[in-house]
This record gives structure tokens, sequence and C-alpha cells, in this order.
């Protein structure tokens, strides 16, 4: 039996509810974050705990005042799971006329958790798609936000194309960042990445990368053409790890899915999972 937490309170899955009229099912009125978990240990949790409180306090939400690490490992451990993910969710709450959320409503905490799912492809290829990424100046979408609808749409794009995931521009055409993951390309022996300002999410396997990097990161505002000349691609996100990227369709631009650079670093990146885990047991 699985279980979840919500509002402090751990219950099997099938148990669990929230109301119907909570402002994340209706809205989209909140943030998340999913956080890789190796052998019991949350990968970089200080970084999805950073982010977190960031996005909510971008949205004006209060952070809730239960002991988040305690609920967490409470879950895992009613889980018996040691390899996988945790998704923490978190909403404005019950209470609306309209948009416009009603004055001291109390902020709705779901935790869950979920096992590893089947192993990855070796590399994926991208959907060039029609959607474009919002700015930031229509909501902060450098957090994780509960509104994914752009990403849906986007990767049901791809998918009825026959591609992996799909890259998305910005309104004025720039590269910003997949629909699941963060956006890399290796050129001229700098490894390049759209800058935050695009809109692209501050992503936490993106910032290992930036980390580990033996390169030099160079954070670009450039054009979909850029990536022509690329010597190869990849894409980044906690599920995925490092992706290497072996096509963009419908362009037909096509990159070495066994870069060394990819190699390189997706070795550094398993060496620093273990390394955390080590430090954090």
């Amino acid at each position: 039996m699985d279980y979840v937490n919500i509002n402090g309170k751990t219950v099997p899955t099938e148990r669990a509810r929230i109301a119907v009229a909570d402002r994340g099912f209706r809205f989209g009125d909140g943030v998340f974050e999913t956080i890789a978990l190796h052998d019991g240990i949350l990968y970089q949790w200080e970084l999805h705990e950073q982010r977190m409180a960031e996005g909510l306090a971008a949205l004006r939400i209060p952070l809730p005042s239960y002991d988040m690490v305690k609920l967490v490992r409470r879950v895992i451990r009613k889980n018996a799971l040691r390899d996988g993910f945790v998704r923490i969710s978190i909403s404005r709450g019950v209470g609306s006329r309209g948009y416009r959320p009603l004055p001291d409503i109390s902020p709705t905490l779901v935790i869950e958790c979920m096992p590893f799912g089947e192993a990855k492809e070796a590399a994926t290829t991208l959907w060039l798609s029609r959607y474009t990424k919002p700015p930031t100046s229509c909501f902060p979408t450098q957090f994780k936000t509960a509104q994914g609808l752009n990403s849906t749409l986007a990767i049901m794009e791809a998918d009825a194309q026959g591609c992996g995931d799909a890259l998305l521009l910005t309104h004025d055409g720039q590269l910003c960042e997949a629909s699941s993951g963060n956006l890399f390309w290796y050129q001229d022996g700098a490894l390049h990445t759209p800058a935050t300002s695009t809109g692209c999410l501050r992503g936490t396997t993106r910032d290992a990368v930036l980390r580990l990097s033996p390169y030099p990161i160079k954070h670009q505002n450039t054009w979909l053409d850029t990536l022509q000349h690329a010597e190869c691609v990849f894409i980044t996100n906690c599920n995925l790890g490092i992706m290497p990227v072996s096509a963009l369709k419908p362009q037909g631009w096509q990159w070495k899915a066994y870069h060394q650079v990819i190699g390189e670093l997706q070795s550094l990146y398993r060496l620093d999972i273990k390394r955390y885990v080590d430090q954090h047991r």
C-alpha cells in the first residue's frame, strides 16, 4: 500500500483527498518540487528547499509551518522507499472569489513519493514546439509553479511527432529550455546554456552541471540557429539526469549522442550523487 501526507497527516494514497475548492486544483495556484531519492537520501535537498521557499514568496503564499524534513522522511519510511522521487506540492489553499484569493487562507501541503521508472533511453530527440515559454513578466517562470499547461501542450505536441521532448523558444525566438528540462550545448571549447533572463527554470540538475563542469560556462541569450553549429546538445532534470539529444525536428539537425563532453559530465554527475549520499547518511 502506498502512502501520502496531506497537511501533516499520513494516509493511504487511495484515501487521500483535497478539497474541490482548493486553488491548486482550480487555478494551478501553487508550487511543487520533485526531488531525486538515492539510497534514502534526498539529493541536493538544500537547493530544492531554497527554490521552493523562493517560489512561494514570489507567489505570495506563506510557507507551511510544518517540519517539512520530518514529514518527508515519514512518507519515505512509510513507503519503504530507498530510490525514487519525492514530490512536494504546496497550493495557496481553499478560498476564492473568482481568481482573487480570500484573505488568511492556509496553504495545502501534499507529499508523495514514487520509485524510479523504467530504464531511460540513451538519447532523445527534440521537436521544435510552436508553443513558446511565457516571459517572466507573465509569472515567475524560473520556479516550479503548479501551472504547467505550457509544458504539457508542448510535450504532447512532441509525442505526436514521435519525439521525446519539446524545445521551447522565448516569445521573441531565443533558445530557452525543453518542456521538461534545461538545455545545454557544447561549442568552441565551452559549455553553453540559456541565461535565466530567458525565463528558463532554475533547475537543480542545471545547477549541478554548472557546479561540476570542467569547461568554461557561457550563459546565453541567443537564437535557434546557434544549435546548428553545436558539437553536442543535452537536456537535464532530476529524472533524466544528463540526457544527450541526438536530433532536433523538423529542422533535421543531428548531434553525437556519445560525445566525450557528455560522457565526462555524466560521470561527474554520478560521482557527485554518490559523494552527496555518503556525506548525508
